[in-house]
């Protein structure tokens, strides 16, 4: 409904409604088609949420752009 949000499910278990796999390959993929100015809300395990930090600082995004929830 709004032109700035995009919510992608991504399940790392099989589901036929969703895309499947590890988030890592769709967020890296979305993020370089929209460059840098993009607020990312990650829920999850710790290792992937750790995981996500780190590739998102290697992608040039700061703390402010990226946020949190851990479920583990």
């Amino acid at each position: 409904e709004f032109p700035n949000f995009h919510f992608v499910p991504v399940l790392s278990q099989e589901d036929s409604t969703v895309n499947r796999g590890y988030v890592h390959e769709y967020y890296a993929s979305i993020l370089r088609d929209i460059g840098g100015d993009a607020r990312i809300f990650v829920c999850g395990w710790k290792n992937m949420c750790s995981e996500t930090r780190d590739n998102l600082k290697q992608m040039g995004y700061n703390r402010r752009q990226y946020f949190f929830e851990q479920y583990d």
